[in-house]
C-alpha cells in the first residue's frame, strides 16, 4: 500500500515540475517595429520581421496577419 502512495506522490510533484518548467520556458519572439514595403510590377509588398530571442531554432511558428483599414467614421 505505501508503494502505491509514494507512486501517487511522486507522479504528483514530477507533473507539477514540468508543469513549471513549460511556463518558463517559453520561445521569447517578436515582431521588428520596421517594416519594409515595395512595389512591384504595381503589387505593394509588405516584409515583417520576426526576431527569435532564443538559443534554439523555433519550428511550427504560425501567425496571422489582420488587414485594418481606416473607413472615416472612427470605428
Amino acid at each position: 500500500m505505501s508503494e502505491f502512495i509514494i507512486g501517487i506522490i511522486s507522479g504528483v510533484v514530477s507533473s507539477l515540475i514540468f508543469g513549471v518548467i513549460l511556463l518558463f520556458v517559453r520561445p521569447k519572439i517578436f515582431v521588428s517595429e520596421r517594416i519594409c514595403s515595395a512595389n512591384e510590377d504595381g503589387v505593394l509588398f509588405y516584409r515583417i520581421k520576426v526576431v527569435n530571442k532564443t538559443h534554439t531554432m523555433l519550428t511550427g511558428v504560425k501567425y496571422v496577419l489582420y488587414y485594418c483599414e481606416d473607413q472615416g467614421d472612427s470605428v
